[in-house]
This record gives C-alpha cells, sequence and structure tokens, in this order.
C-alpha cells in the first residue's frame, strides 16, 4: 500500500465503522463504548457490504461516488436516531480488584499480536493461495463489473478452482476497499484488521459486563494470541470474516437468552446471515443459532418466543434468498453435500469416524497451533460440572457440539477422503469454534469461582 492509496483506504475502514454504528444506535443502546465499538466493526463490514451488492444488482460496482451516497446515507441514519431516540446512555463495567496488572498484560499481548495482524492486512501482498485465487479474485470481479448483468467469471468453468457458487459478501468487503484505493488490485486485505480489533473488543467488552475484568482479560489474552490469528486474519481469506460474524451472533444470542429483547435477536439474525452469506458452514452456523434460540430462550413454548423463533428464521432465509436466486444456475463444479447427504452415504462411510475423531483429538491437543485453548477449556469444565447445566454454558457447549457434528458429517459424506480433506480444512474449521470455547471458558471459570465461594 502506497502513502496516496492511504487516505482512501482509511476513509474506507470509517465507512465501515460508520455503517455498524449507525445499525447498533437503533437497536442498542445500553453497552459500553468498548461493545459498541466491537459491535460497529463486526457488523459494520456485512452491513455495508450488503449495501453495495444491493447497488450491484442495481448494475452499479463499487466507485467512490458510492461510498460518498452510503457515508451520507449511514451519517443521515444516524442523525435520525438521534432525533428519534435521544442521548445514547452507557453502561459501566463491573468493578473487579487484583485486575489491572492482568489487564495490562492482556493488552500488551494483544497490542502485539494486533502488530503482525495490521502489517500483513496494510502491507503485504496475497500471500495465501485460497485468498488469491478464490476471495481476491473474486473481489477484483466485483469491483470491475456489478453483478448485473452477470459476469461471465460465475460460468466459467475454467476458473472452478475459485469456487464460482462460494456467496460474494466477503469479496465485496475487499471489492470496496479495492475502489477506495483508486481501483487498485491487491488492496482488498485492510477490513480484516479492522474486524479482528473489532471482535477481540467485542469479546473482552462481553465478558467483562459479566464476568469481571480479570477472567475478560485472562479470556481474551488466550483468544487473541492463537497462532492461527495471526495468519488468517490478514491474509485476504474469509475465515477471519466468519469467524467474527459467528462470535458476534454468540455474543447478541447470550445477551437474548438473559433479556429477551428484540434488538438483540435482531442482530444475532443479521450476523447470522452475514456468516451465510460467507461461507457453507455459516447456513450450518445460523440454523444452529435458530435452534438455540427456540431450545434455550425461557418458557419457549410461549407464543411471543415461538413467534421470535419463527422471525429469526423468516428475516435468515429472507436475507439470504436473493443469493440462492442469483446462484441458482452457476456450475455445480465445486461439492454438493447436500446431493450426498443421504442415509445410505452416511452409514456406507461410518469407518471413516475413528480417524476423524483421531484428527480432531491431535488438533485440540496440538499446543504449538492453540496454545492450550482447548484444554483450558477442558480444565474449566471440570472444575464446574455442577453448573454445566446453567443455561449460557449449556447453549455454548451445545452451539459447539451441534457444529463439530456438522463438520463431522460433512467429512463423513464428502467425495475427498477424509485422509486428504482433513489436513486442508481442520485448522479453519477449528478457528470458526474459537470464539465459543473462549466464552464458555469465561462462563465454567466465573462458575467454579462461585462455587469456591
Amino acid at each position: 500500500m502506497t502513502i496516496t492509496e492511504m487516505p482512501g483506504i482509511f476513509a474506507y475502514l470509517g465507512l465501515l465503522l460508520l455503517s455498524g454504528y449507525a445499525t447498533i444506535a437503533w437497536l442498542r443502546s445500553d453497552q459500553s463504548a468498548l461493545e459498541t465499538f466491537g459491535l460497529s466493526a463486526c457488523l459494520g463490514p456485512a452491513v455495508a457490504a450488503f449495501l453495495l451488492i444491493a447497488f450491484s444488482m442495481l448494475g452499479l460496482r463499487p466507485s467512490i461516488a458510492e461510498m460518498c451516497g452510503l457515508a451520507l446515507l449511514t451519517g443521515a441514519s444516524l442523525v435520525l436516531c438521534r432525533f428519534v431516540r435521544g442521548a445514547k446512555a452507557t453502561s459501566a463495567s463491573p468493578p473487579c480488584r487484583h485486575s489491572i496488572g492482568w489487564g495490562a498484560v492482556a493488552l500488551l499481548l494483544v497490542v502485539y499480536s494486533t502488530i503482525f495482524v495490521v502489517k500483513d492486512a496494510f502491507f503485504s501482498p496475497v500471500g495465501s493461495w485460497d485468498a488469491f485465487s478464490l476471495w481476491q479474485l473474486k473481489a477484483k470481479v466485483l469491483a470491475r463489473q456489478p453483478m448485473i448483468p452477470r459476469p461471465d467469471y460465475f460460468y466459467d468453468v475454467n476458473l472452478s478452482y475459485s469456487h464460482l457458487r462460494y456467496p460474494v459478501l466477503v469479496p465485496m468487503i475487499s471489492a470496496g476497499a479495492m475502489a477506495a484505493a483508486g481501483n487498485r488490485d491487491g488492496i482488498g486485505k485492510p477490513p480484516f484488521a479492522l474486524m479482528y480489533v473489532g471482535m477481540i473488543a467485542l469479546l473482552f467488552a462481553s465478558m467483562r459486563r459479566t464476568h469481571g475484568r480479570l477472567i475478560a482479560s485472562v479470556a481474551t489474552m488466550i483468544f487473541a494470541t492463537l497462532p492461527p490469528y495471526t495468519y488468517f486474519a490478514g491474509a485476504g481469506t474469509a475465515e477471519l470474516a466468519i469467524t467474527v460474524f459467528y462470535a458476534g451472533s454468540l455474543v447478541c444470542l447470550l445477551r437474548w437468552l438473559d433479556r429477551q429483547e428484540s434488538a438483540d435477536l435482531l442482530l444475532t439474525a443479521l450476523f447470522s446471515t452475514a456468516a451465510a452469506w460467507t461461507k457453507n458452514e455459516g447456513l450450518a452456523m445460523a440454523a444452529i443459532n435458530g435452534l438455540i434460540v427456540l431450545l434455550f430462550t425461557p418458557r419457549p413454548l410461549q407464543r411471543r418466543h415461538l413467534a421470535a423463533t419463527l422471525g429469526f428464521a423468516v428475516m435468515v432465509v429472507a436475507m439470504y434468498l436473493p443469493w440462492a436466486i442469483y446462484s441458482h444456475d452457476f456450475p455445480r463444479t465445486d461439492e454438493d453435500y447436500p446431493l450426498h447427504l443421504t442415509a445410505a452415504t452416511i452409514l456406507a462411510n461410518r469407518d471413516r469416524l475413528p480417524l476423524i475423531f483421531h484428527a480432531y483429538f491431535s488438533e485440540a491437543t496440538n499446543l504449538q497451533r492453540w496454545s492450550g485453548l482447548w484444554i483450558v477449556l477442558a480444565l474449566t469444565a471440570m472444575l464446574c460440572l455442577h453448573d454445566l447445566a446453567r443455561r449460557p454454558i449449556l447453549a455454548l457447549w451445545t452451539a459447539m457440539i451441534l457444529q463439530i457434528a456438522a463438520v463431522t458429517l460433512a467429512y463423513e459424506i464428502s467425495i475427498i477422503p477424509p485422509a486428504d480433506l482433513i489436513p486442508q480444512t481442520i485448522e479453519r474449521l477449528t478457528l470458526q469454534l474459537t470464539p465459543a470455547a473462549t466464552l464458555l471458558i469465561a462462563w465454567q471459570w466465573r462458575a467454579s469461582v462461585y462455587a469456591e465461594a
């Protein structure tokens, strides 16, 4: 990135943050400033990309003029929100003694990790093969051509290695950065650094709100310094984005389970839809979130809560439907998992299960890659066995187990042998579990402390 390109990139990052803040301002008004920033930085890229996709489907490719229009739109939304809702109140974090030292250590380590991510996202060329051949290639197409009329790219089977039918939310985020930098290729990675910082801020602020600064600091320190993040966060692939959206959905889902306020459910649906528009795994995440809403909301069979679950499902389906319609006739050159999802295939491939579970165990005990995250998760679970049935803990464990089950099913029915597929994918799929694991560590640690008291 050159000096002349930086103003455009920073203006675009500001637009992403503003888009998220305008959305949050309408829905939530009682969280801390740090949680507001985290929600805005995580949700903003998705909101802006959805709007850019809508414009693209109207025949407009991303441009400086389009960015200015989005800025005016979000600015007007904020002014109207302030007029309608009045001044925003923020909540204070709960006090926690003896946490300043841990907080300082955690902050230093988070800053250290963030420096690597920012350096990669802003100053390193696209080096990941997946980023080069898939996500950033799609971003180049979207930066140069609107989605209507449909670019020839989506029908070129010679480009099947780029997964033609993958959703375009993440490529559009990068396409916006390219447009903001003056139609410069290879400059689509900086938004992911913002999302990485936003996810850390969101998880820390939400854990601080419910568990205090000490637990939040240590859990965030473990999470933010995981080695895979220093690679994936600034690489320009979708791994960071889908993890960010899933983390946001879990934070908002936990607040829904606690308070049953419609704003939290709407935010959960927005984050879930963004995950579905990111990768195929996001569809499973959205379905699992809907199931958690149905099963773990207090008094779930009440008419109001059944209506909330239905509303969640309708919102996610309605927002995902445009992509399903748009891509329905694309060449099916990637693996079609629904086509293979039959009882006969599952039974025929059941001998794959030992290999799959052994791979999970090997990955979880890989200290070099995961720094003991999964061991800490197991230890805190053992310390609060008496409290594992608490609604937030049980909901998070259910979400994680269902996500692992979905991955297991995919490995079992894939036409690619697990011995070849697992080494290529297991690190990325495990990365998607880390927000739930981090939140669980905080909840279980808190439960064990209360038990000792």
